[in-house]
């Protein structure tokens, strides 16, 4: 992965967390991006130093995130039911 091709997946991320906030799937989906491409970034800066411990915690802790994430929309989508699930998002404007 080069570094223009991590500056181009976080800079897209970013682009469409900040236009299409109308579905929370897509926003979740949008800061995993982000996450990758930071991920991109810490493999190609730190590459040559001996700190790749740092990657794989980051690594581990978006993997969490994602998880808890996704099973939290899991069970209110399973508590409430799908009509009262796309009210979560209070950021229209």
């Amino acid at each position: 992965m080069s570094f223009f091709l991590a500056f181009l997946i976080f800079f897209c991320s970013l682009f469409v967390m900040a236009n299409d906030q109308n579905h929370i799937l897509m926003m979740m989906l949008a800061t995993e991006m982000l996450s990758v491409g930071i991920y991109g970034m810490l493999i190609l800066s730190l590459y040559h130093s001996c700190s790749m411990g740092f990657c794989l915690g980051f690594l581990s802790f978006s993997v969490c995130k994602a998880v808890l994430g996704l099973g939290l929309y899991a069970s209110i989508v399973q508590g409430f039911g799908v009509e009262k699930a796309p009210s979560l998002l209070v950021l229209k404007y």
